[in-house]
């Protein structure tokens, strides 16, 4: 039997998302289907991981005070049931940070994104390939006022190499920026694979 869309009971499973590779330490993000319209097959999980990088341009005089990183990954997996090999991941990532002056430019950098499926019984895994969807500004705030003065690049979209860079200039004299940034969608795609 295929591992895909045949039985979607046998293809539905636990995600685990290990999340030190984002800079929060012993932090495990758990999500279940337990809410969704088809019966939980709990002999697998699935597990996520990749590298994410947020520097400050020095460059452009934006001296660093204080970076405080906050990073809420959460892979809110909307699954096509019908579109063979393909996920949707949802992951939101903040990053918060107050600047002395210049620019702010943020660099989310994915680098060997893989998924694994692991079944107790038969273990597989493979390779997905990451297509981005779409990058969004949550809010950007100067001194705790929102403010439009920012802007968003997607500047690479391979597996090997997707990103997007974010700038703003609400940095500037003493105020305090704050960014949210969020990857709104993902498309995932992976070949089949058997678990028999």
């Amino acid at each position: 039997m295929a591992c895909n869309r045949e039985d979607p009971e046998k293809t539905r499973e636990e995600i685990v998302l290990f999340s030190d590779e984002f800079d929060v330490p012993n932090t495990w993000v758990k999500y279940d289907w337990d809410n969704l319209a088809y019966t939980l097959d709990s002999t697998g999980s699935i597990f996520v991981n990749g590298i994410l990088s947020l520097n400050a341009d020095e460059s452009a005089g934006c001296k660093r005070q204080k970076a405080e990183r906050n990073y809420r990954v959460t892979p809110s997996i909307q699954e096509a049931l019908n579109t063979n090999d393909t996920m949707l991941f949802e992951l939101i990532f903040n990053y918060a940070s107050s600047q002395s002056s210049g620019q702010v430019i943020g660099v989310f950098q994915f680098n060997d994104f893989n998924l694994r499926i692991d079944f107790p019984n038969k273990p597989s895994k493979s390779t997905i390939e990451l297509i981005l969807v779409n990058w969004i500004v949550k809010e950007v705030k100067e001194n705790g006022v929102i403010t439009a003065d920012y802007s968003i690049t997607t500047s690479k979209s391979l597996a090997s190499e997707s990103g997007v860079i974010f700038s703003t200039n609400a940095c500037n004299g003493d105020s305090a920026a704050i960014a949210s940034l969020g990857v709104e969608s993902f498309k995932l795609s992976y070949p089949k694979w058997t678990i028999n």
